[in-house]
């Protein structure tokens, strides 16, 4: 959660040094975003007042609202639609993804040609992530592996919170590939057949919340597709996977009107698909006294 949004500045800072950028180049870009003045734009209109990394409101002109309040606040983060927030969140992901493989964690495999021993430790689209895990001794229990997995799951959810970020339960999960043989095939165990073991993911306020664990059948989004474990095709038509897909934008449209505009007493929930124009004649309507 907010893992590429509110990338922490020190972090960043640290991984541009490694990758040899000057300090004076730095500072100028991270002290540019930290500071510069911010409005906010809908399809209503612009605020009036900006806001910036003091936490100072300032209206059109870069005039101060307040010049005599202190500073209270630095902001974070590397900007939305910004050209330089991709390669600073590489530098940040890579130096978290060589502390996490320092560790020992990541899979281990050999390329089938060549014979070559490779390392692949995560799987990252921006900020989401698959993390990686094989039972690499054969005499490791299954026990044993699952808190070893537990282990590398906390150390990733602990270098996020160190870099600005968090990992949100609700968008987390987790598969257990566990085979059996029948007949001779080796066939994925169901979600019955596994051990009834809890994986957590701790938070920046010192909890641990629960994941939950699906079954090798059931296909989840990540790094934007839907995929499983399971190598059996998916019995539906390219129709019906566009629909599907569809029908869960359209139902993340509501859930955000919902809690943002519904909340706010501006538009109904169905206020939010309406074009600009209608939504300021439908949010004038709704507001009067």
């Amino acid at each position: 959660e907010q893992c590429y949004d509110a990338v922490n500045h020190a972090a960043t800072s640290l991984g541009m040094q490694a990758y040899g950028m000057s300090l004076e180049q730095i500072c100028l870009y991270l002290d540019t975003m930290a500071n510069m003045i911010y409005h906010l734009k809908t399809a209503f209109e612009r605020d009036e007042k900006g806001f910036s990394g003091d936490m100072v409101p300032y209206d059109r002109d870069g005039r101060a609202l307040v010049p005599s309040r202190p500073s209270i606040s630095y902001f974070n983060g590397l900007g939305q639609g910004s050209g330089g927030a991709p390669p600073a969140w590489q530098v940040v992901s890579s130096l978290m993804i060589g502390a996490y493989k320092h560790r020992g964690f990541g899979v281990w495999s050999r390329t089938a040609w060549s014979g070559l021993v490779y390392t692949i430790a995560a799987i990252l689209f921006v900020d989401d992530c698959n993390l990686l895990h094989m039972l690499r001794d054969r005499s490791m229990s299954e026990e044993e592996f699952l808190e070893r997995k537990q282990r590398a799951l906390s150390l990733w959810a602990y270098l996020l919170q160190v870099t600005g970020g968090d990992l949100k339960p609700a968008k987390c999960f987790w598969y257990l590939l566990s085979y059996k043989f029948v007949n001779g095939v080796a066939r994925l165990r169901r979600l019955s057949k596994l051990p009834t073991y809890v994986m957590v993911v701790p938070q920046h306020d010192g909890t641990e919340k629960p994941i939950q664990l699906v079954d090798v059948k059931v296909a989840k989004q990540t790094l934007g597709v839907f995929t499983k474990p399971d190598s059996t095709p998916q019995p539906r038509t390219a129709k019906d996977r566009r629909t599907e897909h569809l029908k869960y934008m359209v139902d993340k449209g509501v859930t955000c009107s919902k809690s943002e505009l519904q909340e706010a007493k501006c538009l109904p929930e169905t206020g939010g698909f309406l074009s600009p124009r209608r939504q300021s004649f439908q949010y004038s309507t709704v507001s009067k006294p």
